[in-house]
């Protein structure tokens, strides 16, 4: 938790010091694909491309020994390590990650999740501002039961930042954010 909410803050050293603890972590060592799935997705997000590929390694080793379970909670580490490819113009190896995260049966929804975030970095990176306004289109509202926790304020953030790149005319509605929370959740009582 420490580390997802690092990631979340925006506290990527933070998060990357709590996802070393764990990917270090004795009792861990059997499993090293959930050990460093974390620490794949703090270095992916810092741009630590050499430890990225050095995780990876680890993580797909130890994946394959488990028996290359279909584990969704894996799938933010995998589209890290295959945008970290994909920044690299590997693109062989980005299509095999790619192949990883589809076997992982990743819910279809998390496309705007931690998907759509990954997807935008690279497709920002390589100055396609137009594709990336695209991948992240639907108002934050809209998907909010996917962009949650970790994934929100980058999917806004990431948003707001392909829509000036793009030229898109409502550009400063988006540099202002979205209203939260959506109209439909300020309706609903409170659960305790």
């Amino acid at each position: 938790m420490a580390t997802e909410a690092g990631l979340g803050a925006g506290d990527l050293p933070g998060a990357r010091r709590w996802a070393r603890q764990l990917a270090d972590h004795p009792l861990l060592a059997e499993v090293g694909h959930r050990a460093t799935s974390w620490l794949l997705v703090a270095d992916a997000f810092a741009g630590n491309v050499d430890e990225v590929l050095t995780g990876s390694a680890r993580f797909l080793e130890a994946w394959q020994r488990a028996g290359s379970p279909a584990r969704s909670v894996l799938g933010p580490a995998v589209a890290g390590v295959a945008m970290i490819h994909g920044l690299r113009d590997d693109h062989d190896a980005r299509r095999e990650w790619d192949a990883v995260l589809r076997r992982l049966g990743t819910p279809p929804e998390h496309v705007y999740g931690y998907g759509a975030v990954f997807d935008a970095m690279l497709l920002l990176h390589q100055g396609r501002a137009g594709e990336a306004w695209e991948r992240l289109v639907p108002e934050p509202g809209d998907v909010w039961e996917w962009v949650t926790w970790i994934w929100l304020h980058w999917y806004v953030a990431l948003r707001a930042e392909a829509s000036v790149l793009a030229g898109n005319p409502d550009a400063g509605e988006r540099l202002a954010g979205p209203p939260w929370p959506p109209a439909d959740l300020e309706a609903q009582p409170v659960v305790a």
